[in-house]
């Protein structure tokens, strides 16, 4: 059972839901120490700039500051940036509004978490039911680490989901891509990419269909190393070079590969005439 890392109360009009954060996913990493050329763990250490030498205490000794030009900075004490922070710390909830969900833009979450209720769960599963029947989610603000993020609250599996958004200034605008100038395409040509987007369509994602080969790799690569074995180096690809066929004759030859084999026929059971 996953423990939780927060309490709070979503706020649905006069109705109030307590309900607990988990974290919805964590990503598997395989962590190294830097080490120096005798084979030592390194130690981090800050320095002041001017007079070389270390500051007592590290980061923890340090106050910030804000380099408004070179080299010249508007200083904070902790106390007073504290001063600055949000106050109601990650208590209330408090839904501002209802959007589509189609609305949701999937580039504005920067981080999930999974809202169980807490105490009661009677009001918790009326908000998840009435929000997937109306297909919608809500918006909301909430006061986390002394900073108001946006969130919004999604009904996910029977029960409800937090994604903490960025904020519309923090979002690039797409536009400021550049995206070729528009080129002809032809009918066959687009009949032909839906025809492998076909070939390479399933009914649902399976997300254990796929795994992270890299942290495989490493953590056998370590068990090799603590063995006292070697590591071989991986050959380069080499790149591919000469004339680039046109996107028709690509298009085909992947359909191709990707065409599914027909079933075959059994011959105990009669043909049709």
């Amino acid at each position: 059972m996953p423990r939780s890392t927060n309490s709070g109360t979503i706020t649905f009009g006069l109705v109030t839901i307590p309900v607990k954060f988990y974290t919805s996913a964590s990503a598997e990493k395989v962590s190294f120490n830097l080490l120096s050329p005798a084979g030592n763990r390194v130690r981090q250490q800050y320095l002041d700039t001017v007079t070389n030498e270390e500051v007592p205490g590290g980061m923890q000794g340090c106050d910030k500051g804000y380099e408004i030009e070179k080299d010249k900075f508007v200083h904070f004490t902790k106390d007073e940036l504290k001063a600055l922070e949000a106050e109601g710390e990650g208590k209330s909830i408090d839904i501002a509004e209802f959007i589509p969900e189609g609305a949701l833009d999937p580039v504005a979450i920067e981080k999930t978490y999974f809202l169980g209720p807490d105490k009661s769960d009677k009001a918790y599963l009326l908000l998840s039911e009435a929000m997937t029947a109306k297909k919608v989610v809500a918006v909301a603000q909430w006061t986390f680490r002394g900073k108001e993020q946006l969130v919004t609250i999604a009904p996910y599996k029977g029960g409800l989901a937090l994604f903490q958004m960025y904020y519309s200034n923090e979002v690039r605008n797409f536009s400021e891509i550049e995206v070729a100038a528009r080129t002809p395409i032809s009918d066959p040509e687009r009949r032909m990419a839906q025809k492998l987007i076909d070939s390479l369509t399933s009914d649902e994602f399976d997300a254990a269909k796929y795994e992270d080969s890299y942290v495989a790799r490493v953590k056998a690569a370590i068990d090799t190393k603590a063995g006292g074995g070697t590591i071989k180096a991986a050959p380069v690809a080499a790149v591919q070079t000469g004339n680039v066929l046109d996107i028709s004759a690509l298009l085909e030859q992947s359909i191709a590969q990707n065409r599914k084999p027909k079933a075959k026929r059994d011959p105990k059971k009669p043909g049709k005439k």
